[in-house]
C-alpha cells in the first residue's frame, strides 16, 4: 500500500513539472485566454451578486409554506403582533432574533429588511437565530421596519417567489 501512494505522488510531481517547464506560445495564449474567461465569469457572478443584494422584496406578505417571527427584548411579531425595540442614543449596530420553520430545505432563505436584502441562509426545522441591524442597513432607524423571508425557484431572487413571509418591528427611542 505504501509503494502504491508513493508512486502515485511521485507520477503527480512528475506531471507537474512536466507541465510547468514548458511554455510555448500556444500555451501562453491559452492561459492568457483561460484568464480573461475567468474574469469575465467572476464579473458576471459579481454582478448577478449585486443583483441579488439590491433586489427589492416583493409587495406579497404571505405565500408558499413555511413560517417565521422576529422577536426583541419586548415581545415577538406572533400573531401580527409588533414588537418595539428600543434605540439608545449612538447606537451604531444590533442584532434582532427571529425564529423560523418550515421552509423548503432545497432552497435557500432570502430575508430582506425594508426591501433590501439583509442575509442568505438555509432553513429547514425549527431555527432560532439573529441578523444584524445596523446604519447601513437602516435597521436600527426610529420608526416600523418590514423583514420578508423569501424563497425563489432555482435559488433565483429574479424568478418569482415560492414563499414569501412578512413580519414588522418598530424602533423607538429608549
Amino acid at each position: 500500500m505504501k509503494k502504491l501512494v508513493k508512486l502515485s505522488v511521485l507520477c503527480t510531481t512528475a506531471i507537474m513539472l512536466a507541465a510547468c517547464g514548458s511554455k510555448d506560445k500556444a500555451s501562453t495564449a491559452a492561459t492568457t485566454s483561460e484568464t480573461t474567461n475567468s474574469t469575465v465569469q467572476t464579473e458576471e457572478m459579481s454582478e448577478a451578486s449585486a443583483s441579488e443584494e439590491n433586489a427589492e422584496a416583493v409587495t406579497v406578505e404571505d405565500l408558499g409554506e413555511g413560517s417565521f417571527f422576529v422577536s426583541t427584548e419586548a415581545g415577538t411579531s406572533e400573531n401580527g403582533e409588533i414588537p418595539v425595540f428600543y434605540a439608545t442614543e449612538g447606537l451604531t449596530d444590533a442584532q434582532i432574533g427571529y425564529t423560523a420553520e418550515g421552509f423548503d430545505g432545497a432552497l435557500l432563505v432570502y430575508i430582506y429588511l425594508d426591501g433590501a436584502i439583509a442575509e442568505i441562509t438555509q432553513i429547514t426545522e425549527l431555527t432560532a437565530a439573529t441578523f444584524d441591524l445596523n446604519e447601513g442597513n437602516g435597521g436600527i432607524n426610529v420608526g416600523m421596519h418590514t423583514v420578508q423571508f423569501m424563497q425563489f425557484t432555482d435559488n433565483a431572487p429574479t424568478t418569482e417567489p415560492v414563499a414569501v413571509k412578512t413580519a414588522h418591528y418598530e424602533v423607538q427611542p429608549s
